[in-house]
Parts: structure tokens; sequence; C-alpha cells
């Protein structure tokens, strides 16, 4: 079984990520 806790660390990275990407496009 995958770990979960790994999965969503992995999720929240991701989507913090582009968040950033996108403010610093609408800059």
């Amino acid at each position: 079984m995958y770990n979960i806790g790994a999965l969503a660390l992995l999720w929240l990275v991701a989507f913090g990520v582009r968040w950033l990407y996108i403010e610093q496009s609408q800059s």
C-alpha cells in the first residue's frame, strides 16, 4: 500500500509551487 502521508505532502508541495508560479505571472 502506498504511503498516504508522502502522497499528501507531494500534493501540498505541487499545489504550493503552482500557486506561487501563478502569483508571479500575474504580477
